[in-house]
């Protein structure tokens, strides 16, 4: 006696659900989502890294007189320039 294969055996799981243009479609998304994934979870890491300019601000103008002063003394400028400017 012969053996019979169905169809369904024989195709794959896209093809029981899409058209030829359909996987075209589909397999165009994976493609365009395994080249971006990569630099997700790049600029996910590199959101991670703290800047340390706050911190050392910080500590300078608790350590250090002169630099306190002298940070003072642009702020000061600053918000002159912006009072002398305003439209």
């Amino acid at each position: 006696m012969m053996k019979v294969r169905s169809s369904f055996a024989k195709t794959n799981f896209i093809s029981m659900f899409c058209n030829r243009t359909n996987k075209i479609t589909i397999l165009k998304k994976v493609g365009l989502f395994l080249l971006i994934l990569p630099f997700c979870t790049i600029s996910t890491q590199a959101q991670t890294k703290k800047c340390l300019t706050d911190f050392i601000h910080q500590q300078k103008m608790d350590a250090d007189p002169e630099y306190r002063r002298q940070r003072e003394q642009l702020e000061q400028k600053i918000q002159g320039f912006i009072e002398n400017n305003q439209s």
